[in-house]
């Protein structure tokens, strides 16, 4: 019979089970964050200008969104253990097929990506909401973040290093042997279901969830302040390298401003310390506005290509702010009998920012240059920051 992870407290009060999962969120990021910087520019050379660039971007989150929503019927099937599993095993195909460099082995990769994307995560945050007590989230979630956080700092520079310098087969090998230690450590945590989280019962299509879930302030106010993260992260990820290459400065460049910018990572310990003393709603409010107008800054000063970066760098300072808080403010709220198919429908706000920023600025880059990115990117966090302010003042 699998063994429960130990529930006794370490270091003031983070549990060993709550390492563990920080270490598979950690695992899981590096093998996206070291073909991050590598992908858009991979793209740009077959495809030719930034405007393509997004329309592939788009056309490959569409068909994403069709499999997040796929995933808790195949849960209920044949169990998270099985699905997490299958989405290890993907990678290793996705890492095969990105790396023969090819459009149309690109396109079906940038399809499984987002299948394999959904098949970990899901699996792994309702395990997280099983074994992770509610008063836990405000801990385990920088902590995570954290941990998350050396995997992007370390894979978006070192993808194209090795790319440029050792070959370029090097970092999509690398990438399926860490989705190969990713299965390992998965096994051997030997994690199993709470039993009040199991159903007898086949899930719900998570479409016929969406009223309920919009009909509650708390998880609709989660998922936009959500969507607005993670669009300003997609932006910063596909159009930061796209800018550092057509501006000169280089592919190893396009991957040291994605390290730089998510080196602030670092920090969430301390950003969730004050979040926890001085309240996360006000950290919040003017972190995602920060992000907005050092956006907006870095479109009126694209023609200097060091200034501009500098301030790209500038909004992600920001962005690690907003990340202190994960998405423990939809964690706390929903409830337990529902994880299934409200993380199913809550976890949309991770494809529709992989699908809307590509497809409204394949749009935009139709009659503007590439800054007209960062520009429209930064007015609608300034939006999002004024939404931030409805959180509960106690958050």
């Amino acid at each position: 019979m699998p063994v429960q992870p130990k529930q006794t407290s370490i270091d003031g009060g983070i549990r060993p089970v709550m390492v563990g999962f920080a270490v598979l969120h950690s695992a899981e990021a590096f093998c996206r964050a070291l073909l991050l910087a590598v992908l858009p520019v991979q793209a740009l050379a077959l495809l030719g200008d930034a405007q393509q660039v997004s329309v592939l971007f788009f056309a490959t989150s569409a068909l994403g969104m069709l499999f997040n929503f796929a995933v808790p019927t195949a849960i209920h099937r044949v169990g998270r253990r099985w699905v997490y599993t299958f989405g290890g095993l993907a990678s290793v195909v996705t890492a095969y097929l990105l790396y023969l460099e090819m459009l149309p082995a690109l396109v079906l990769g940038l399809i499984l990506q987002v299948l394999v994307t959904a098949a970990t995560e899901i699996p792994l945050n309702l395990y997280v909401m099983d074994h992770v007590r509610r008063h836990e989230f405000a801990r385990f979630e920088p902590l995570r973040v954290f941990f998350v956080g050396m995997a992007w700092i370390v894979g978006p520079v070192l993808g194209p290093y090795l790319r440029t310098s050792l070959g370029h087969s090097v970092p999509f090998a690398l990438v399926a042997l860490s989705s190969v230690i990713l299965l390992l450590l998965f096994w051997l945590l030997r994690l199993r279901e709470s039993p009040a989280a199991v159903s007898t019962r086949p899930p719900l299509n998570p479409i016929r969830y969406i009223p309920r879930f919009v009909a509650q302030p708390r998880l609709r106010l989660a998922w936009l302040l959500a969507l607005g993260r993670n669009c300003f992260w997609n932006v910063f990820f596909v159009y930061a390298p796209i800018y550092a290459v057509t501006s000169g400065l280089g592919e190893v460049m396009s991957g040291a401003i994605v390290s730089m910018g998510t080196a602030f990572l670092m920090l969430i310990p301390l950003w969730g310390w004050f979040g926890r003393r001085y309240g996360f709603r006000r950290i919040l409010m003017w972190a995602i506005v920060g992000a907005g107008l050092f956006n907006i800054a870095a479109a009126t000063f694209a023609a200097s290509a060091w200034l501009g970066a500098g301030l790209l760098v500038g909004a992600a300072f920001c962005g690690s702010l907003i990340d202190a808080s994960g998405n423990a403010h939809f964690l706390r709220a929903v409830r337990a009998y529902e994880r299934p198919e409200m993380t199913a429908v809550f976890w949309t706000h991770r494809y529709l920012a992989n699908l809307a920023p590509p497809g409204v600025f394949a749009l935009v880059l139709k009659a503007f240059e590439l800054p007209a990115v960062f520009l429209g990117m930064g007015a609608a966090l300034i939006v999002v920051g004024y939404f931030a302010r409805y959180l509960p003042r106690r958050f």
